[in-house]
């Protein structure tokens, strides 16, 4: 990590679409560091997300999902604000599958459709997350 101490505030809706057996979210994260570490500040990032997702089946949810991220640029003496920042929208396929009512696997691929980083900074031309989600 960075080192700071960052406020993450975030709000999440989701809509059932009862006939089609499908729903849709919105989703919005916004992180901002409180403090710096070693005089380094990163940016300020917001993350929104909305998507939909169709029941296939009993047990198979198909999801596609637009990402926009936009991070601000790093600040503090050592802090490389010109080779920071950066602004990507994405579009991202994927599915979840229930292996019993309350454990579901999950997967995704991020695909950029537009990507504007500031200076010299390392891409992915694609992500993917895999995981498992369990209900207590």
């Amino acid at each position: 990590g960075t080192g700071t101490t960052d406020a993450l505030v975030g709000a999440y809706y989701r809509e059932a679409l009862g006939r089609l057996n499908a729903s849709w979210f919105v989703q919005a994260n916004l992180q901002l560091p409180l403090d710096t570490y070693h005089e380094f500040k990163p940016g300020n990032q917001v993350l929104i997300d909305i998507g939909g997702r169709w029941d296939a089946t009993d047990k198979l949810g198909l999801m596609l999902q637009l990402n926009a991220h936009y991070k601000a640029r790093d600040s503090g003496a050592e802090a490389e604000p010109e080779d920071s920042g950066s602004r990507t929208l994405s579009i991202s396929p994927g599915f979840t599958y229930a292996v019993t009512p309350t454990v579901q696997v999950y997967a995704f691929v991020q695909l950029p459709v537009y990507q504007r980083v500031n200076g010299v900074q390392l891409v992915a031309d694609r992500s993917y997350a895999v995981g498992v989600s369990a209900q207590f």
